[in-house]
């Protein structure tokens, strides 16, 4: 029986592990083989769409522009450690012989950096949120609930609808 079974097992593993690099070199290979790398991130408060949308006066730019540049530097460096991590991941899935353990450690080390990417983009919006007046801070919060799949501003969330928080 094992006789039978033995190359078919092989020929799913070779099968999985060249679907992995495939999905991998798909992901990969483009970012480095383009020869121009186009910087789409804003340069200042000023460029920033939201910040535009929400009318945003010269003196609140002034005072988000030296903690937005922090902000996207420390979530440029998370989410580069997370692709990694990424890749780490599927290297220990391609591997024929699974180790439980490690793939559960480094679910671990993908959820820790989600968790301080989180953190980090509270922190920023709590700060932005002290900046801005209330009418901009309600305008914000409604645009992350339309944007974040929540529809017309109301969360789909059940606990929410009844929420004394201004939409």
């Amino acid at each position: 029986m094992w006789q039978k079974i033995k190359p078919v097992l092989i020929a799913l593993s070779v099968v999985l592990n060249i679907a992995f690099v495939s999905v991998w070199a798909a992901r990969v290979l483009p970012r480095q083989l383009a020869h121009e790398v186009k910087d789409t991130t804003p340069r200042n408060c000023e460029d920033c769409t939201i910040h535009r949308e929400l009318g945003t006066s010269e003196s609140q730019r002034q005072q988000m522009e030296p903690r937005q540049e922090a902000y996207r530097k420390n979530t440029q460096i998370l989410c580069l450690r997370a692709q990694e991590l990424r890749g780490e991941l599927i290297d220990l899935i391609a591997v024929p012989a699974t180790d439980n353990i490690a793939l559960a450690a480094k679910q671990d080390s993908i959820l820790d950096i989600q968790r301080k990417m989180q953190t980090l983009v509270v922190e920023h919006l709590m700060f932005e949120k002290q900046i801005l007046n209330p009418e901009q801070q309600r305008k914000l919060f409604s645009m992350m609930r339309q944007r974040c799949g929540c529809g017309d501003g109301v969360c789909i969330n059940p606990n929410m609808k009844n929420s004394t928080i201004p939409r």
